[in-house]
């Protein structure tokens, strides 16, 4: 306190407290013809958003961790991509033309203090940000094992793994 008045210290990146403080918020399945999805959605009153989609599989298939207007995101197709948040009606992302090593490291940081998901799922998301793995790169029989067709009705993720798989051939 200085002359009576009280003075705070600025918002400062704390990743400890903010992984500590997403919560889910929202768990939701959204079918679609090609295949259902689950999304999760956790919160964080320190302008944090985590949001997870899951194949029917239960694998992680895409993931975005976006903080102070900053953005990383994960997907099985593209792997990592860094951006920031656009501010208007459409809250849109503008994603870099190169990756922004700085932002992946404090989105590591993150994830390796949330709280709310098991640790299996944290090790999940700390290897996709990673090591970003895509489809396109993987090994055939890993894509199968961990993708392959689980039902009578293939996924989107399970047809594009066959188009790849006839491709290789």
């Amino acid at each position: 306190m200085m002359d009576g008045k009280k003075y705070s210290l600025p918002l400062m990146f704390d990743p400890e407290s903010i992984g500590s403080s997403l919560k889910e918020v929202s768990n939701e399945l959204i079918e679609t013809q090609m295949q259902d999805v689950v999304n999760k959605w956790y919160h964080s009153p320190q302008d944090t958003d985590l949001l997870l989609w899951y194949d029917e599989k239960a694998n992680v298939i895409k993931q975005q961790l976006s903080f102070f207007g900053q953005v990383v995101e994960w997907n099985v197709v593209d792997g990592v991509r860094t951006g920031y948040v656009v501010d208007g009606e459409d809250k849109k992302i503008n994603y870099d033309d190169e990756l922004q090593g700085p932002s992946i490291y404090k989105a590591l940081l993150v994830i390796e203090n949330t709280g709310d998901i098991s640790e299996e799922e944290r090790l999940a998301l700390i290897y996709n940000f990673k090591n970003s793995p895509q489809i396109s790169k993987m090994d055939p029989e890993f894509l199968l094992k961990t993708f392959g067709l689980r039902s009578n009705k293939a996924s989107f993720f399970q047809k594009i793994i066959l188009k790849i798989l006839r491709l290789l051939s």
